[in-house]
This record gives C-alpha cells, structure tokens and sequence, in this order.
C-alpha cells in the first residue's frame, strides 16, 4: 500500500510537467502561457514564481508568447472568460480573442492576468493598401501612355478597331492619373476631391 501511495506521489509530478507543451495537438484545446513553466511573467522577461495557471479541465497548457505588441487584462477589472476551445472572450469589448493572440500568466500575487495583442490599427492598413494601389496605377501609366501614343502615331492604327482602342485606353490613363493622385492622398480638401472624382 505504502509503494503504491509513493509511486503516486512520484507520478503526480510527472503528469503535471507533461500538461505543458512547447506545441498544441491537433484537436486538442489548448491555452498559451507566456513564460515557461515555474516562471511567471515581470516587467522586462519571465522570473522564476508562480504557482500555475487556472484552466478548464482537459485543456492543455503551452508555452509560446505571442510576437505581437500586448496589453494585458486584470482579473476583477477587466472582465474575460477562457472557453474550452481556447478561445477569450473579452466582455468589455465583446470580443472573441483566438488562441494564437493571447497568453496567460501570473503576477507577482498569483493573480492569472491575460496578455492580448494589440489589434492592427486600421488606419494604417487602409493606407498602406492604398499605397500599394497607388503604386500599382502608377506602375501601369507609362504603359498605357505608350499605347495611346503608338495608336495615335500611326495612320493604319486608325480605324474603327484602332480609334475604340485609342479612346479607351486614353480614358483608362486619365483615370488612373486621377486615381493614383486620389489614393495617394494628395487631396485632402472635399471639393478638389470631389472634382477629381468625377471623371474616375
């Protein structure tokens, strides 16, 4: 009786160490925890503490931090609820966080605190999308203005194919300029704007 209750206590540990893993199975549900285990997290890297993270039953904890800008949850303060899938939900917001922008770690009172990415600003997307655009249209300008050129230049160009050809791609060309000018933000002013609009 006495070698089974010490080879128990033995495998306890073991079990513990083997419910944190470097990466999630396929199918499991899993959590993030920001530093490795019997570390918690400080205020420039991990430091040794912590006593382990409160999960949901049969959810398994991996050790991986997000590469992302965080902001973290304090428990009380901010409300949040870890789901079975892994998944968070941030009632404040009333958003769902996916498991892959967030990980979960101690203070230094043992508090569970959840660490979440920033989400991407959404001006700066839209600019930078813009921008590629921009970039594009004019990539396409020159090319489009040697067409017209060549149609324009030459008297076999010129017939009914060739002058549907000419009047398209000048139109085409005029609202690219315009358009390449409007996405790269050189009208900031409504009217100017909206006079450039018109011919888009």
């Amino acid at each position: 009786m006495h070698r089974l209750l010490l080879l128990l206590v033995a495998a306890f540990p073991l079990c513990r160490a083997q419910d944190v893993l470097l990466e999630c199975p396929p199918g499991q549900s899993c959590v993030r925890k920001c530093c490795p285990e019997g570390q918690k997290i400080g205020p420039r890297a991990c430091v040794p503490g912590g006593l382990g993270l409160d999960v949901p039953n049969g959810t398994l904890i991996v050790v991986d931090r997000p590469k992302c800008p965080m902001f973290y949850l304090e428990p009380g303060s901010d409300e949040f609820e870890i789901f079975y899938n892994g998944t968070l939900m941030y009632t404040d917001r009333d958003t769902q966080v996916v498991t892959r922008e967030f990980c979960l770690d101690e203070n230094d009172f043992n508090s569970t605190f959840a660490y979440i990415c920033f989400p991407p600003n959404e001006e700066e997307v839209l600019e930078a999308t813009l921008q590629a655009y921009s970039i594009g249209l004019c990539f396409s300008i020159p090319f489009l203005l040697a067409t017209v050129i060549v149609y324009a230049s030459f008297k076999r160009l010129r017939n009914l194919h060739g002058k549907c050809i000419l009047y398209h791609t000048s139109c085409m060309l005029l609202s690219y300029i315009f358009l390449a000018l409007l996405q790269n933000g050189h009208f900031q002013e409504e009217m100017p704007c909206i006079i450039v609009g018109k011919p888009v």
